[in-house]
């Protein structure tokens, strides 16, 4: 099976994480308050931009990877917004300004691209090419700052060495970026609430106080993951698991890491439907990552369940409409099972979905539904396909009469 891009990403964090310097004394193992300006940084862009791709309405939400920010590396999502469904973008901005966007797509079919000029301020223009080589459609997308909650984005970054004074000593990297909005057009009770939510989605925080000292927060998180790590090297030394004198032979085993993005699936108001990607490396062939996706109703100030969308015993009918979805994604033949992919013969929806208007989607982290080499499964549901299970709110009203 293809490795995904998200393992592809994730790789390349790692040798960049690997690549760089850090210091060799430790830093303090107790939480510290600091400036902000002096350890947080504004790391990269949000933009949502909507237009014309051929004859149809898109939405696209776009950030630029504040880890890669100097390589112009972003990533995001768009929308046909008759459809709804968010498409996984990534690419790269050269120095002329011309950005190429790569389709997260079907499992086996060459990837479409959108390749175009973007400039923050004029929007994105250019041509999307099909993977068969054989369509092009023109678009042009503008930014938007109406009628969505505004964000900005930021970012955190801290290494530590495993053994200081060794030259080949593994290290363990702490890595955070997040957005947080704004206070235009939210009232303070749906600003703080947001704040909040963002900080448990980030650290798992339910402290009352998150929204005013996140910051605190992710020093709190860093230096524990640090700290462990410390003694967790320090311990394999003692145990003789770790040779010092032979540190080259095996310091790339352990050299861990911890990271949490948070990105935009949909953004118009009341609606922010977010994810969370953890991605943890503790030694072995490989890393663990996920996404944890949350949808809130800002102007409520809530986090929305699937019980507000979604009436009992809708298990079956969403269960057979996401096994449709996977028969398209990895090209079953009917008469294939969804064993030849999934762990199962059957899929059914899960608790950690996300919301447009047009419809829900469920994302499956690695071995929750299928093998690792699978990847992260994400699967969109159109509200008109379960009409009979969605709550009325969420369907399109008729058109009043005269």
């Amino acid at each position: 099976m293809k490795t995904t891009y998200l393992q592809q990403l994730l790789g390349v964090l790692i040798l960049l994480h690997l690549a760089t310097c850090a210091s060799d004394t430790p830093p303090s193992t107790s939480p510290t308050t600091v400036d902000s300006s002096q350890v947080f940084e504004k790391g990269g862009d949000y933009y949502q931009m909507k237009g014309q791709l051929g004859e149809y309405a898109v939405t696209m939400e776009l950030r630029l990877d504040p880890i890669l920010a100097k390589e112009g590396h972003y990533l995001g999502f768009y929308r046909y917004d008759r459809f709804g469904g968010p498409i996984g973008l990534h690419g790269y901005q050269d120095s002329l300004g011309m950005l190429t966007l790569t389709e997260e797509g079907s499992f086996d079919n060459k990837a479409h691209q959108l390749v175009g000029r973007f400039d923050p301020t004029e929007g994105f223009v250019g041509e999307w090419y099909s993977g068969n080589g054989q369509d092009v459609l023109s678009f042009e997308l503008l930014p938007n700052d109406s009628n969505l909650v505004q964000l900005e984005q930021w970012h955190y970054q801290d290494s530590l060495l495993a053994f200081p004074g060794f030259a080949a000593s593994p290290q363990m990297t702490y890595d955070l970026s997040w957005l947080i909005p704004t206070e235009e057009q939210l009232s303070r009770t749906q600003l703080l609430y947001l704040r909040k939510a963002i900080a448990q989605g980030l650290l798992g925080q339910t402290d009352s106080k998150a929204a005013d000292k996140l910051e605190d927060l992710v020093l709190q998180q860093r230096t524990k993951y640090l700290a462990d790590y410390r003694t967790e090297m320090a311990n394999y030394i003692e145990e003789g698991i770790i040779d010092t004198s032979k540190m080259e032979l095996h310091d790339a085993l352990y050299h861990y890491a911890h990271s949490t993005s948070m990105q935009v699936y949909y953004n118009a108001w009341p609606l922010l439907t977010v994810g969370y990607t953890d991605y943890d490396y503790q030694g072995g062939a490989h890393g663990m990552y996920g996404t944890r996706v949350a949808t809130y109703d800002v102007e409520r100030a809530r986090q929305l369940k699937l019980e507000d969308v979604l009436k009992p015993g809708y298990e079956e009918p969403v269960g057979q409409v996401l096994a449709n979805a996977i028969r398209l994604k990895y090209n079953l033949a009917a008469n294939q099972p969804l064993s030849a992919i999934l762990f199962d013969d059957a899929v059914q929806p899960n608790a950690n979905f996300g919301l447009t208007d047009k419809g829900i989607f469920f994302v499956f982290p690695p071995y929750e539904i299928a093998p690792y080499a699978a990847g992260e499964i994400e699967l969109f549901v159109a509200f008109e396909r379960i009409q009979e299970v969605v709550q009325e709110a969420w369907l399109p009203q008729p058109e009043a009469t005269l």
